[in-house]
This record gives C-alpha cells, structure tokens and sequence, in this order.
C-alpha cells in the first residue's frame, strides 16, 4: 500500500510523492497510539483526502496559492484601468 500512495502522488509532482508519504507515515504513526482500529481509519481518511482533493494535497495548495495570486493583481489591473479612462 505504501507504495502504491507514493507512485499515485507522484503522478503529478515529485513533492506530492513526499508530501503524501510524510502525511501517510505520520498519520499512520499517530493513528496506531490512538486507536486499535489504526488500519480501518487510516483507510477511511485515504478515501476522504482523495475525494475531498482530487489533485492532491499539493495540488490543492497550488491552486489556493494561485487565486491569491490572481486576486491581488486584479485590483491593481482595474485602478490601473479606471486611471487611465479619465
């Protein structure tokens, strides 16, 4: 299983792959010192990453670091525009 995550991960980005390693393994690590059904959860949220994010972790960080990107440079586009208009 573990490979599989990572080979899934990496289909976009190399930092998916280490991204969803790192989340997988400390997840894992910390499920096992809560609960005895470490394995069932730890699916559980697999499945719940995957169809809450469909691009991934880094993937969904991306994107959030892209509408930021784009909404701050809009305002700065439309007084540039409404400057020029008078």
């Amino acid at each position: 299983m573990r490979w599989s995550w990572c080979s899934w991960a990496a289909s976009k980005t190399v930092s998916g792959a280490i991204v969803g390693a790192i989340v997988y393994k400390a997840l894992s690590i910390w499920l096992v010192s809560q609960t005895d059904l470490s394995k069932l959860v730890l699916g559980g949220v697999i499945v719940l990453i995957v169809v809450a994010f469909p691009k991934g972790i880094v993937g969904m960080l991306e994107m959030i670091r892209h509408r930021r990107r784009s909404a701050s440079r809009k305002p700065a586009l439309l007084a540039s525009g409404i400057e020029t208009a008078e």
